[in-house]
């Protein structure tokens, strides 16, 4: 425990650093075109009902301030620094440490941002988790009203605990090129989000986030409900890619940010994590041989001989499932997406568009269970209904597979999916993703 001159000393740059601060009037507002937010970015920040949770299991967090409606925007927060692009976060890269310090010493920087950056590691304060809440608090309120925070001296010397909070906070942006569905990792870059940093970790996360630059150089986070979430339910982000197996996202998070999870999911899914491993390497093996009939300019019966090897992987892995409660087959299958989603480009390249259209499907379920309202629920609704229409299109007129109403479905569905992730309704959808559209629209005017 920290001692009372300790304490005391903490209350009175507390004290010092709030008295500081000037409050304004006007609270930040949303964008009010989303579209033009994701191509232009946005000059202020949004702080929506959100609000600071002591967890004990995992430190400070988030947690909703009422009932929360699934796609209902959290946060929009400048970045705090950010590295060049390209690098490697969430390791404590020399870079993005470097934009850190010079944040620290910079006497323009906020005096309570400073002191929030530093609340940042657990152990600023020593044990008093008190001290670091109350710096959250306030800069939380801050934010609501539009404030800042007073520009008064620094809080002190750059200590090697820096590089602990870059390595702990940091994360790297996510850009989806909207024709390809593919991330653009050229855009991708490093970086450390004040608030965003009090998400913590799920494998079944509440919480989506995407991201926009703005002209300044510096880069918008957009955090909105995935789910709907009850009133004090804690916030979580996944910081990992959904669908690996459990063994490989544990791998990732210690090798990242040094804990090992043991979220709900991860819990269902570890008594069976060996098997999942040899299951999933005989997956990969299929996929890869695959990708080389393909490269290869494989004749059309050795590519279904290829298609044929992936189903019977995937069947494998269905009789597994068999094993576990009904009510968590699902789930624990959603760590083999990537392999339905293998086998649908296989069959859709070979003309197997019935067979692909079901594995798409399978596609877009799991990403519902496993990662609800992002962009890998858009990605499959989008492929979903991409496949849909190169099947009308590929078959002859009088032998058109399904009516029109099955692919305005499946386009309803992606741009409930769009309007959930980036906001701004029919109209974003429509200008965002309109090079994905060309065959569904040709196909409706079949």
């Amino acid at each position: 425990m920290a001692s009372n001159a300790s304490r005391g000393g903490r209350d009175f740059r507390v004290a010092a650093l709030f008295e500081a601060l000037r409050a304004s009037e006007q609270q930040g507002d949303a964008p009010a075109d989303w579209g033009r937010f994701y191509e232009e970015g946005h000059p202020g920040g949004f702080l929506g009902p959100v609000a600071l949770r002591g967890a004990a299991s995992a430190g400070l967090g988030l947690r909703a301030a009422r009932r929360l409606r699934r796609g209902e925007l959290l946060l929009l927060e400048r970045s705090w620094a950010l590295g060049p692009r390209g690098a490697e976060v969430p390791e404590a890269s020399a870079q993005l440490v470097s934009a850190c310090c010079r944040k620290l010493r910079d006497a323009a920087t906020p005096q309570l941002e400073k002191a929030v950056f530093r609340c940042l590691h657990p152990g600023e304060g020593g044990r008093d988790e008190g001290f670091r809440q109350s710096v959250f608090n306030e800069y939380l309120r801050h934010l609501k009203c539009g404030a800042r925070g007073s520009e008064s001296s620094d809080l002190g010397p750059v200590t090697e605990r820096v590089g602990a909070i870059v390595k702990a906070n940091s994360r790297k942006t996510e850009h989806w090129d909207p024709w390809t569905l593919l991330l653009r990792d050229t855009e991708a870059v490093g970086g450390l989000w004040l608030v965003a940093s009090l998400f913590n970790h799920s494998c079944l996360g509440n919480v989506v986030i995407t991201y926009a630059n703005n002209k300044d150089g510096s880069v918008a986070l957009v955090a909105r409900a995935a789910v709907d979430i009850e009133k004090d339910e804690e916030l979580l982000h996944t910081y990992v890619y959904p669908f690996d197996t459990v063994l490989e996202r544990r791998s990732r998070l210690q090798a990242s940010y040094g804990f090992s999870c043991t979220c709900t999911r991860c819990s269902l899914e570890a008594p069976h994590a060996e098997a999942a491993g040899r299951l999933a390497d005989n997956l990969e093996s299929e996929l890869q041989h695959f990708s080389a009939a393909r490269g290869m300019g494989a004749r059309p019966s050795d590519m279904a001989a290829v298609v044929k090897k992936m189903r019977s992987a995937l069947a494998r892995i269905d009789d597994a499932a068999e094993s576990l409660p009904a009510d968590s087959r699902q789930m624990w299958r959603s760590q083999f997406l990537w392999g339905d989603h293998g086998l649908a480009m296989a069959a859709q390249e070979v003309g197997l568009f019935a067979e692909a259209v079901e594995a798409f499907e399978r596609c877009l379920a799991l990403a519902r269970l496993a990662a609800p309202s992002s962009e890998y629920e858009l990605k499959y609704a989008m492929m979903l209904a991409q496949c849909l229409a190169r099947w009308r299109l590929s078959a002859a007129p009088k032998n058109v597979p399904q009516n029109q109403e099955v692919l305005k479905k499946a386009m309803r569905s992606a741009e409930e999916a769009h309007d959930r992730l980036y906001g701004g309704g029919g109209r974003h959808f429509l200008t965002r993703m309109k090079r994905r559209l060309e065959d569904i629209y040709a196909a409706l005017r079949r």
